[in-house]
């Protein structure tokens, strides 16, 4: 402990370290109490992603959850009037109400009120895009436990968008309504190759099926190279060319 302290002597002894470390503990703290206003670390909550209302809340924790942070920002407001103009404060509570007076109107109207003819009743939509994230780090996550690899751009690029829908197999509700159960999987993928065989076999003209582009084949090129042959014009120009 002697030997840190004396390593970390001269840098606290600086005055422009300690300048900014006073700052950053100031814009901490009104972080610190942003966050609960917008209840995005409730440890509480049942919900997975804690900034999400969960099922078992009304719309009505919604619009507390509003009223709480409209009093916020007015409270923030009123402590921007007191504190001098050339505050730390004042400088971090400008930022703070500048992105609420840009994005506020994003936080609400997540309450979708479905019509009687979709079945009626109302739907909560997720405040934030923290599911997609947590979702992603939990796939990058596998996909580098199977791989060994640390950096996975190549592996995702190849990867088809459709993977992600793999994940969805997990969820009971999502089985059911697909196929039913894990067992009936095989079967359901085979369907649309059994009623083309059957159409085939009756003598029904039927369209080719139109295979996806194969993208994994470019993530090899250099990264200029990569975006040409990505580009939609280049292969019009050699369908065009193609055809002549």
């Amino acid at each position: 402990m002697d030997r840190l302290n004396r390593i970390l002597a001269p840098v606290a002894a600086e005055v422009a370290f300690a300048q900014v470390a006073r700052k950053l503990t100031v814009r901490a703290k009104l972080f610190d109490e942003l966050r609960p206003v917008l209840r995005l670390d409730d440890a509480a909550s049942a919900s997975p992603s804690p900034n999400v209302i969960n099922g078992t809340e009304q719309p009505a924790a919604l619009e507390d959850l509003e009223r709480s942070f409209t009093d916020f920002c007015r409270s923030l407001r009123e402590r921007r009037d007191l504190s001098g103009p050339d505050s730390n404060e004042r400088q971090m509570l400008d930022l703070v109400l500048r992105h609420v007076d840009r994005h506020g109107r994003h936080l609400w109207d997540h309450v979708i009120r479905l019509p009687d003819e979709a079945g009626g009743g109302i739907r909560l939509v997720a405040r934030t895009n923290n599911l997609l994230e947590n979702f992603f780090h939990q796939m990058k996550h596998g996909e580098r436990r199977r791989s060994g690899r640390k950096v996975l751009t190549q592996d995702f690029e190849g990867l088809p968008a459709a993977a992600a829908l793999a994940y969805n197999l997990a969820r009971a509700d999502y089985v059911e309504l697909v196929c039913g159960s894990l067992d009936k999987l095989p079967g359901r993928f085979s369907m649309p190759d059994l009623a083309r065989k059957e159409a085939m076999l009756a003598g029904k003209d039927i369209s080719p099926i139109v295979s996806a582009p194969a993208t994994a084949v470019s993530t090899a090129l250099p990264l200029p190279d990569r975006r040409l042959v990505r580009r939609s014009a280049l292969g019009n120009f050699i369908n065009s060319v193609a055809h002549k």
